[in-house]
């Protein structure tokens, strides 16, 4: 692992955004899902912020099409994705909920950890993508495991 150069402590915004459908509606200002999560593009322009990511050049082309300049949180997208926050994956579904494994993997980034081939050990380890990433989350103690699992997908 590789140390933080930010003066951030992870686990407050981690439990600033822990139960989304009652805490954070009055601070979401609409940026939540139907069911009441975290939108991805949230939870990207959140991170953005606490971790003092610059923005990113206005005039690059955008890093995700469905994410063109006219979206409410293009700059913090861009900047999360010229800085190495994002995953590579083409499409952001910037309007999905952000899930514990995106979350993981994002915040894990922002703070400057990279996978060194950390090993996932839980109940549920083969349904996580990026297992390096959530190991480290768990580390760090930005998530914990609930009942033996990661649970990826839960938000």
């Amino acid at each position: 692992m590789q140390k933080s150069v930010f003066c951030f402590d992870p686990r407050k915004l981690f439990i600033a955004t822990a139960g989304t459908s009652a805490a954070l509606q009055p601070y979401c200002k609409g940026d939540v899902t139907g069911d009441g999560q975290i939108t991805k593009a949230r939870w990207i322009d959140m991170l953005v912020q606490a971790c003092g990511i610059a923005n990113a050049d206005e005039a690059s082309d955008p890093y995700y099409e469905d994410v063109p300049q006219e979206h409410l949180y293009y700059t913090p997208v861009q900047a999360a994705a010229a800085f190495g926050v994002l995953p590579d994956e083409g499409m952001l579904y910037p309007d999905n909920a952000a899930t514990r494994e995106y979350a993981a993997y994002t915040a894990v980034h922002a703070l400057g950890f990279y996978d060194n081939g950390y090993t996932l050990s839980c109940a549920d380890a083969a349904q996580v993508t990026y297992k390096p990433e959530a190991f480290i989350a768990l580390q760090l103690s930005l998530l914990s495991l609930q009942d033996g699992s990661f649970h990826p997908e839960a938000h």
